[in-house]
């Protein structure tokens, strides 16, 4: 994901980010059906191919990535599935994904670890969760899975910076049939939703102002199939500063826009 933005005018690096968080993770047991829609067998993999728009300070990219189960990990005592990728991955699903534990909670898919998103130039805004669900086979639509919330801050050009996010997932309703942009079709899909929401603010002699005003920089919508597992994501990001960032001389965009396409190549569930 090394061109991937949530680069919202941030260049610093954020490789623990929250000082202060709280969530509603749900770590009840789903007396549901266990879903089939992630099969979590050691040796399931998957290909992508992922394609990202161009911005005004980046090019359009495109590559591909190979997910796959390698092993068992217990974290606090409870065996998780440990997914892998071959290399550095460009997608988002992918990168979030990676190296973390996932299990199957009845209808639900719960992971634990931390979902990362690297900022383009090598830096990464890391959010650890506990069991956070991320998709749920017989969510509601609407309906909210996990929220996580937390603050930190950074020092970036010569300013505090101090940011405030929420994290949330949510069932996003059912498709009897969707058609991929690859021009494959498939039915009885079921969809889930990422969003992180971002508020920025800063002191400057004494005062304090909003840079960023709490807005959704980032909305991850993905598409899961029954006995495959997650064939089509769609990742929009965009930012809008106040036109107070404008004055501080920070090298960053007033505003940017960016989205991420990963489609489903091959896969292998055994």
């Amino acid at each position: 994901m090394k061109k991937y933005i949530v680069y919202l005018f941030i260049g610093v690096s954020l490789i623990s980010c929250s000082s202060e968080s709280s969530d509603t993770e749900n770590t009840n047991n789903d007396p549901g059906t266990t879903t089939t829609f992630l099969p979590l067998n050691n040796g399931n993999y998957w290909t992508y191919n992922v394609n990202t728009s161009a911005t005004s300070t980046s090019p359009a990219t495109s590559g591909r990535d190979s997910l796959y189960i390698a092993n068992d990990t217990i974290i606090n005592s409870i065996t998780y599935k440990k997914p892998k990728t071959l290399a550095l991955p460009f997608g988002f699903y992918s990168s979030a994904l990676r190296n973390n534990g996932i299990r199957i909670n009845g209808s639900k898919l719960l992971l634990t670890g931390a979902i990362s998103t690297n900022l383009g130039i090598g830096n990464t805004l890391q959010f650890d969760v506990n069991d956070f669900c991320f998709f749920k086979e017989n969510g509601t639509q609407g309906e909210l899975l996990s929220s996580k919330t937390g603050s930190f801050t950074q020092t970036y050009n010569g300013y505090p910076l101090n940011f405030n996010y929420v994290l949330s997932s949510y069932s996003d309703g059912s498709l009897a049939s969707f058609t991929a942009p690859t021009g494959t079709t498939y039915t009885n899909v079921k969809k889930s939703k990422l969003v992180l929401n971002l508020t920025v603010t800063t002191t400057v002699s004494g005062l304090t102002g909003t840079l960023l005003n709490a807005q959704d920089v980032m909305t991850s919508n993905q598409y899961y199939v029954s006995g495959k597992g997650m064939v089509y994501t769609s990742t929009n990001l965009g930012y809008q500063l106040n036109p107070l960032a404008a004055n501080l001389n920070l090298g960053i965009p007033t505003s940017q826009t960016q989205t991420q396409t990963e489609n489903l190549h091959s896969f292998y569930i055994h």
